[in-house]
């Protein structure tokens, strides 16, 4: 991190609500039309380009799919206008700033869940995407290396790599269900050990007591 070595400091991490978002009882499960979700401020360094066309590249090749993308921000009708360019306005959904339950409620109803970022410090919304059961899959920003285990808990692809998420996409639908199935109950086993609300908690009183 860059600190020097006489400074004492303790690395904790974001945490999840897990009693908020519960496992999906469907997770593992690939619906038609695919869902996908992403959640973020629509800003140039959520890189949500890259997911447009990334499921441009899906519908082309024949996959029906939604994808929706939650939040506001100064890139909207930029983001908007891409989409039209690309001919995807049936395909993907902009349902604005979701609160916390509404947030819930559409991770249950997806089946997996992308975040493309330029940068990113860690990510929350992964922590609860993966706490709900979706099948994560993120770039190889910063901190996103470490929200999600590559081939365990979820898959990373090259951020500004449309095609790289396509195929990573599209190899999460051809894998066995079991396979999914056994990736959401490790990303959310994980989530419960290393990141829940209590255990952070439980981190800042030592660190304070230190």
């Amino acid at each position: 991190l860059g600190l020097p070595d006489n400074v004492p400091y303790k690395k904790i991490s974001p945490a999840v609500d897990v009693s908020l978002f519960k496992f999906k009882t469907d997770a593992g499960v690939i619906k038609t039309p695919l869902r996908i979700l992403s959640i973020g401020r629509l800003s140039w360094i959520k890189n949500f380009e890259t997911a447009i066309s990334a499921v441009k590249l899906l519908k082309d090749r024949g996959t029906d799919v939604i994808y929706t993308i939650a939040g506001f921000g100064s890139e909207y009708e930029r983001l908007k206008f891409a989409v039209y360019q690309s001919g995807l306005e049936e395909n993907i959904i902009f349902p604005g700033k979701k609160e916390h339950k509404e947030i819930a409620k559409l991770m249950n109803e997806s089946d997996i869940y992308i975040q493309p970022s330029y940068q990113e410090g860690f990510c929350v919304s992964v922590l609860e995407a993966q706490a709900t059961g979706l099948l994560c899959i993120v770039s190889d920003a910063d901190g996103l290396k470490e929200n999600v285990i590559d081939g365990e808990t979820g898959w990373i692809a090259p951020k500004r790599d449309p095609e790289g998420f396509a195929e990573k996409i599209t190899e999460v639908i051809n894998m066995s269900f079991e396979k999914r199935k056994e990736t959401a109950l490790k990303a959310r086993q994980r989530v419960e050990k290393e990141f829940s609300l209590e255990d952070q908690k439980k981190k800042f009183i030592e660190f304070f007591k230190d």
